[in-house]
């Protein structure tokens, strides 16, 4: 997780640093962070570099916390951020800038390594999971399940490892960029994405999904998916 803290004190950005230092993911990993002391370096920094969280005093000169967040959410609605103050007066406004939480100085440890497990937990299920809307409601559907995409009309068809189908309303090209940014899956005709680890064979019609659906291959696709496949098959056994 990479993580930018940002405080006035250099006292309470030592302490913050410390703690952080100390922390460890649910998954034994340590953070990474990089640490400013205005509001204003860490939206410069911004513009060429993504974080995981944003922690940030409330109260600092120039720019305030609370003036930066609402600085950071015109292009960015999605980091989570940690306000850090000495007053709670502010606990209403971090909820208008989206705040993930509001902890009052002196910091405590506990309850910041609490925040942070929620926050990694969070994004790690979220990594392996993709979130698909619909008016009434939102599925979480594990990437390791999804063995089909398919279009048919205008109705997205999500088929899953335990032959169950998901149906939503859209284009597959609402996900394809999302699914093909992940080795696993490829897209083999104009109505088919499917995951390669899922599949038990291939030829130069089709893929045989493990769960028995037969997936046709377009002609125009078949030399390069083949070539992608053999290259998949060889990376996971090696």
């Amino acid at each position: 997780m990479v993580v930018a803290i940002c405080d006035d004190d250099l006292r309470e950005l030592s302490i913050l640093r410390t703690y952080l230092e100390e922390y460890r993911t649910p998954l034994g990993e340590h953070l990474i962070l990089d640490s400013f002391q205005n509001g204003i370096g860490l939206i410069q920094a911004l513009k060429s570099k993504q974080y995981d969280l944003l922690i940030m005093d409330i109260l600092m000169p120039v720019m305030t916390g609370m003036e930066a967040a609402q600085e950071i959410r015109i292009n960015n609605d999605y980091t989570p951020i940690i306000f850090l103050t000495s007053s709670s007066e502010f606990a209403v406004e971090s909820y208008r800038v989206r705040a993930y939480d509001y902890l009052l100085k002196p910091i405590d440890r506990k309850l910041l390594f609490s925040a942070l497990d929620h926050i990694s937990t969070e994004q790690t299920f979220q990594n392996d999971s993709l979130a698909i809307k619909t008016p009434k409601t939102m599925m979480i559907i594990p990437f390791s399940q999804i063995e089909v995409v398919e279009i048919n009309n205008k109705t997205l068809q999500f088929h899953l490892s335990n032959g169950s189908i998901k149906s939503v309303n859209g284009k597959l090209s609402d996900y394809e960029d999302f699914l093909l940014q992940r080795k696993e899956f490829i897209k083999v005709h104009r109505s088919y994405i499917v995951n390669m680890n899922l599949m038990q064979s291939f030829s130069n019609q089709s893929f045989l999904s493990l769960s028995g659906l037969s997936i046709p291959i377009s002609r125009n696709v078949l030399r390069d998916v083949k070539e992608t496949y053999v290259s998949f098959l060889r990376d996971v056994v090696h």
